[in-house]
């Protein structure tokens, strides 16, 4: 697909779109306002793996994420410059209110917005199996999914996605191609029969360093489906080394698109001859709404069962529950170290670039931080004036064992 031939709908700030979602009959509420380009730090959920994490600002938008680990080079990073490090951002042209929120007991993150229009939702996570879970048949995919629909009346949203490799450092190229045609031989999923239209193109960015694509899987619903085309953009006038892509989408009541931002799976060798071998049947499955379905509830099974092992039961346990999957969630999953901070160069941090403590260190911030959130009310739910237990350190992150009892984690 070619360049659109005119600029007259190139992409526009989010500070652009403040004027067009105040209406005079309905109160403005939102508070996903922009100052100077940027969103206040408050105004952010996060979203991980345990092997790097992507924050989400109210607005609809992926304005950090580094990958594929959480020291590694920053491929979204809007939250320290707003014009050449990269966004990717979906955010209903016109809404009057706006929410986020994590579904309950998870670190599945949901943004919704109203107006008189209509009211959508999107639900951003990152791929987790489930701990009991075949890792051969069914592994973890590293994938960055976007799920978008509209719950009431209709909505158009404006989409973009403008990666920025390696610190917005290396060059890259975008181009929108044509996905291959693969057999459906070695299924892990199976393959339903809803009205759904699974994208025959993807976009494709190549750096020197990484390569990503984003793919698309559309859910008719009552309507016929919603077709669309992406528009490959050059960013190179505010200081971007490589183009991007942009789309507007009109969806109906029961309508959802689900993006997939990955990085790009080695390709198949024509020894093959269009059987897909397991090992790719299993890191690059057949795209299908079944299989997406799945990862959501592998994702959200997850999450429900580590923090069911919490025997808390007293005061202000959704703050506790909270507190305990936010820490789960800066967790480096094959080490279990556990990392300072996410992010990088802000005024918060203090730090160059994501820091990752040892286990002791981690043990020792843990209980800093679990003392702090607890220590108002959990001696006096102990009946003890002093604390005084010892800080278990071993192969694996142990907390001090008052707060094994109170969040119960592995």
């Amino acid at each position: 697909m070619e360049n659109e031939p005119t600029n007259s709908n190139r992409r526009t700030s989010s500070t652009d779109t403040r004027a067009s979602a105040d209406t005079e009959d309905v109160e403005n509420t939102r508070c996903n306002f922009r100052t100077r380009g940027y969103l206040p730090i408050e105004n952010y959920g996060i979203v991980g793996n345990l092997r790097t994490v992507a924050l989400c600002g109210t607005d609809g938008s992926v304005d950090f994420m580094c990958y594929p680990k959480f020291d590694s080079p920053s491929v979204f990073c809007r939250l320290l410059d707003k014009d050449k490090t990269g966004h990717f951002s979906i955010m209903p042209k016109i809404h009057t209110s706006n929410k986020q929120q994590y579904f309950p007991n998870s670190n599945i993150l949901c943004t919704r917005f109203l107006s008189e229009e209509g009211a959508s939702q999107i639900t951003d996570y990152m791929h987790i199996p489930e701990k009991d879970q075949h890792q051969y048949s069914k592994p973890l995919l590293p994938w960055l999914i976007r799920h978008v629909e509209v719950i009431r009346g209709e909505v158009t949203f404006r989409v973009e996605c403008f990666p920025a490799f390696n610190y917005a450092r290396d060059e890259h190229t975008t181009e929108i191609v044509d996905r291959k045609k693969r057999l459906l031989n070695n299924m892990v999923y199976t393959v339903d029969e809803r009205p759904s239209f699974i994208s025959p193109k993807k976009v494709v960015f190549r750096s020197p360093t990484l390569s990503m694509d984003l793919r698309w899987v559309v859910k008719c619903g009552e309507s016929e489906c919603p077709i669309f085309d992406f528009w490959i953009e050059d960013a190179s006038d505010v200081g971007m080394k490589g183009p991007g892509v942009y789309t507007d989408i009109t969806l109906k009541e029961t309508q959802e698109i689900i993006f997939i931002f990955r990085e790009l799976p080695p390709e198949v060798s024509e020894c093959t001859a269009g059987q897909v071998p397991l090992p790719m049947a299993r890191l690059d499955p057949p795209l299908t709404l079944d299989l997406l379905d799945a990862l959501f509830r592998q994702t959200a099974n997850y999450w429900h069962t580590w923090i069911s092992q919490s025997t808390y039961r007293g005061r202000w346990r959704e703050i506790v529950y909270r507190s305990a999957l936010a820490l789960k969630l800066l967790t480096y999953e094959p080490t279990g170290a556990v990392i300072a901070s996410p992010t990088f160069g802000l005024p918060e941090d203090g730090y160059s670039h994501p820091i990752i403590l040892s286990s002791n260190d981690a043990s020792k911030q843990l209980y800093i931080f679990l003392f702090h959130i607890l220590g108002r009310w959990l001696p006096r739910y102990r009946r003890k004036p002093k604390l005084g237990l010892p800080l278990r350190v071993g192969p694996r992150l142990c907390f001090h064992s008052l707060c094994v009892h109170a969040i119960g984690t592995d």
